[in-house]
């Protein structure tokens, strides 16, 4: 019985689905690696990540904006300073723009710091900051939240303040920050925007998480960023590694996009 409900669930897959086509393929060059690709609404393919060819020093954050029906290539740019730097994450702003954000050693309080950059519909920087401690920080994901604000989340302080930050940023101000856990989130690995305005996140258990690490966890806060549960999800035989979790936006009304769709989120990371 188990067998025929499962044929009858997927026929209509099996029936009416096509093999997937591969309409382009870009070879990026050696040196190059690419951390999150998102879809804009304006016919771009967005991806981000790091390079060491060709840079000002250490690696430097890579931005490719690619023809979406062609796959040519509208620009190429580093970003960055004489220190390593690297891109996670990028966003569409509701006016077109693009939001990237990573890590930077080449500004900023410390060894490395959490780093915003806008940036236009060429790729041309409008404006940089950075968040951080005099230690190791860095923004890993990142969402666009319906009031037109993002949501970053990273590790800060070498995860001494706590295992996961996160913050919420509007523009260049902090709006609020918070660090979850105590040696019980030791990865972070997805974040996705809750139906309640809170965020979801999900990645590997740390060494003082309930079974110990290794474990994969999925763990909830309330819209102001506390947490307000998780779980572990997989007893840990030799290690598993958490990939991530879909990523949505929610869409104001009163915060409409000049654009005929709603910009999208990143739907790929590392």
């Amino acid at each position: 019985m188990r067998v025929l409900v499962c044929a009858i669930l997927f026929a209509p897959v099996l029936l009416f689905a096509q093999p997937l086509r591969q309409d382009w393929q870009q070879n990026i060059g050696a040196g190059a690696t690419l951390h999150a690709v998102a879809e804009g609404t304006n016919g771009l393919v967005i991806a981000v990540g790091e390079t060491s060819a060709k840079t000002n020093g250490g690696a430097d954050g890579l931005l490719l904006l690619t023809d979406h029906s062609t796959g040519q290539t509208v620009a190429e740019v580093r970003l960055g300073g004489s220190k390593a730097d690297v891109l996670y994450a990028a966003v569409q702003t509701f006016d077109g723009r693009f939001l990237l954000a990573g890590a930077t050693a080449s500004m900023g309080k410390g060894d490395k710091d959490a780093w915003l950059v806008l940036v236009d519909e060429r790729g041309r920087k409008i404006w940089e900051t950075t968040f951080g401690t005099p230690g190791r920080d860095e923004c890993r994901k990142m969402l666009l939240l319906s009031d037109g604000s993002v949501l970053l989340a990273g590790y800060q302080n070498a995860q001494k303040n706590g295992d996961i930050w996160i913050a919420k940023v509007d523009g260049r101000q902090l709006v609020w920050e918070k660090n979850l856990g105590a040696s019980e989130f030791e990865t972070l690995a997805g974040l996705a925007l809750a139906p309640d305005g809170g965020f979801a996140f999900c990645g590997n258990t740390g060494k003082k998480a309930g079974a110990g690490a290794g474990d994969i966890y999925l763990a909830k806060t309330m819209p102001a960023g506390s947490c307000s549960g998780k779980n572990g999800l997989a007893k840990a035989a030799g290690r598993r590694r958490s990939t991530s979790l879909p990523r949505t936006t929610a869409v104001s009304p009163s915060r409409a996009s000049p654009n005929p769709k709603a910009p999208a989120t990143s739907i790929a990371g590392s």
